[in-house]
């Protein structure tokens, strides 16, 4: 009976003795693995350069000192060991699609960590120089860069739908000031002369000088092109004008001899800059409407 009771006595304290052992502590994982649980630590961003069609591509990521990383282009190696980085940057050309690839090295346990990036670089557009239109031009970019422009449209229509334009001079003008296209109808006359095209600005902003002049044709003084043509139509619309300069004239043509038509009343205008509207605003939404 004694026997009994003292073995019941042991497993009782052995038990009481189990209950009040402290509990292990957890592991603490190690800063090398909690930079490791990191959610997708790369990031990257385009940024505009002030130079006409390249921007910069910059990548940058936490300093990860115990873990090799690897940044790939396509296949070209980028950034590696030994050296340790935690940002790169480029600088590409506008209008393309460029994929990264971000290797942090692991172990036999761990394996490698893959990231993968995309980069989409705008377009953008430079007008420069003496430009003679022989066909429409449509811009639909990002930015327009305009420098020293002296672009003579003639018939041809203008049409710009940008982000920004950045203007450090230029002009652009419908028809030069005398101008008379007195050949062209030699053989069959041609009474009424071509339209002046329309010139249509959208952006959401602009800075800088620019100048536009909508003038038509003039008649032909053997009467063969009596009618000076239309001016078209002037439409510009952005929405932060603040830094923009804008001055333009609606020029109407001369008429020639012969039936000895008038001059031509100049065509319609529109002008929104930031909040100001001036001209003809409802009458243009229409004719862009039925042209579509």
């Amino acid at each position: 009976m004694n026997l009994r009771k003292t073995c019941l006595l042991l497993l009782i304290l052995s038990a009481c003795a189990k209950s009040e052992s402290p509990s292990l502590p957890q592991p603490q994982k190690s800063t090398a693995q909690q930079e490791w649980m990191q959610e997708h630590p790369f990031r990257l961003s385009v940024n505009p350069t002030p130079t006409p069609h390249h921007y910069q591509v910059k990548i940058d990521w936490p300093e990860i000192t115990s873990r090799p990383v690897f940044l790939y282009r396509e296949s070209f190696l980028l950034v590696g060991p030994p050296n340790h980085r935690s940002e790169f940057h480029e600088t590409v050309h506008d209008n393309q699609i460029l994929n990264y690839v971000a290797v942090i090295q692991g172990n036999l346990q761990e394996g490698d960590r893959v990231f993968r990036l995309q980069a989409v670089i705008p377009k953008d557009a430079l007008l420069s120089g003496k430009m003679i239109l022989l066909d429409d031009l449509r811009i639909q970019a990002h930015r327009l860069f305009i420098e020293n422009l002296d672009l003579t449209a003639f018939h041809q229509s203008v049409s710009i739908d940008v982000d920004e334009i950045e203007s450090k001079g230029g002009q652009m003008v419908s028809y030069p000031v005398g101008a008379k296209d007195c050949f062209s109808g030699f053989f069959r006359p041609r009474f009424l002369a071509p339209s002046a095209g329309h010139f249509l600005i959208r952006a959401k902003k602009a800075s800088g000088p620019l100048q536009i002049m909508m003038k038509g044709e003039d008649g032909c003084q053997d009467g063969r092109m009596e009618t000076p043509s239309q001016n078209g139509s002037l439409w510009i619309q952005i929405e932060d004008a603040g830094q923009f300069q804008l001055s333009y004239e609606m020029k109407s043509g001369v008429s020639g001899v012969g039936m000895g038509q008038e001059a031509n009343v100049p065509g319609p205008v529109c002008l929104k800059l930031g909040s100001s509207v001036t001209g003809e605003c409802e009458d243009l939404l229409k004719m862009e409407t039925q042209q579509k």
